[in-house]
Parts: structure tokens; sequence; C-alpha cells
């Protein structure tokens, strides 16, 4: 291994999760050409070149010319280069190396392991979310693969989310109240964070 170990895995923020394009296709695909691509396969593997320890990663001009319905958006990084997960089964050829998330934590630079373990996370719940719990009918992804939504009930299902914090911000008797746009009118909430897959408690 090149240079001193990491105390810790997953120490990088990771990436802005960029929500305003999830449902922006023409957003996305002008990202696409110049995007990485974590391709991961049946046994969440990531596939990429490079070295162990320098992973280099496919570009989405290097696979397809779309951007295909089951890559998922991750988010953009500090160059606002954007990156999608994809099954390896899309790509037209996989790289020479692969690794699996447990030593990709110990060996990639701390940006692309915080990726991976998203990737990994959200394509682990598309893989065991076929088809829809209520009427049994396949599920179709959305929302850059995050929401899978049910084409005969309309139900949608998301990744698991775990609580991680919920807080009150007070200044005397004054308390800090927010709320999400999508909210009836009057609804306020106390600030609370919810993890995503592969999310860090600072992100939260």
């Amino acid at each position: 291994m090149s240079g001193a170990p990491r105390q810790y895995a997953f120490q990088h923020a990771g990436l802005d999760r960029a929500e305003h394009l999830r449902e922006d296709f023409e957003g996305l695909q002008q990202h696409w050409a110049r995007a990485r691509l974590l391709i991961l396969d049946q046994d969440g593997h990531a596939h990429f070149s490079g070295d162990e320890d320098a992973p280099e990663f496919l570009l989405g001009a290097d696979t397809l010319p779309q951007i295909p319905a089951a890559a998922s958006f991750l988010g953009l990084d500090e160059t606002q280069a954007a990156w999608f997960a994809l099954p390896a089964e899309l790509a037209r050829a996989l790289p020479p190396l692969k690794l699996d998330l447990r030593s990709a934590a110990m060996r990639w630079p701390a940006q692309p392991a915080a990726i991976f373990a998203q990737a990994r996370a959200l394509l682990h719940w598309q893989q065991r979310n076929r088809f829809c719990g209520i009427c049994g009918q396949p599920l179709e992804f959305i929302r850059g693969g995050f929401v899978a939504r049910c084409a005969e009930c309309a139900l949608e299902h998301y990744p698991r989310t775990d609580p991680a914090i919920i807080v009150a911000v007070s200044y005397g008797e004054r308390l800090l109240l927010g709320r999400q746009a999508s909210w009836p009118e009057k609804r306020w909430s106390v600030l609370a964070g919810f993890l995503e897959p592969g999310e860090s408690l600072e992100q939260t």
C-alpha cells in the first residue's frame, strides 16, 4: 500500500448530492460525457483500472452515448463532475481490476472510497426491491435511482434511511424551526437529519 494507511475508512465528506438534478434528465445528460462511473457487479465489487491504491474510472463517454435508465446519479464532486453508479451488465467492457468495499475502504483514497460506499448501498437496495410490496408489480426507479415507483398502484419506495439527529436550537425563549417547501402551510419542525445511503454523519 502506498503511503500511510488511514486510521478510519470513509473519512471524506463525499459528493454534493445535487438534489435539483435528480429529476432533470437534460441536465444530467449534459454531465454524462465526462461523468465518472462506479461499475458494480452482482457481488458488490467495483470494477476499475489504474491500480488498487489509485483507482481510475471509466467516463460516461467511454460506455454509452446516453444515460441508461439503470444508471443512478450519485452527485457532483468539487470539480462539478458527476458520478454515477452503473450495474456491470450494462457496461460494454469491464475494466480489468475489481475490489470489494471493505478492501477499497482501506486501500483507496478517501473520496472514491466514500463514493463506492454510496454506490454499493444504493445498488444493493435496488437489487432487493424489484417489485411492489403492496401489489407485486415491477418497480421503476426514478429520481436518479433514489425512488422506486410502482406503475400499478403509484406507491413510492425509498432506500433505508436511519435517523441521525433531532435537535432543538434555542436562543432564550426563541426556538429555531424549519420546513420543507412541499409541506402544507403552517407545518414546521425542529431540525432533524437522516442518513442516506453512503452519507456521512457530517453531511447529514
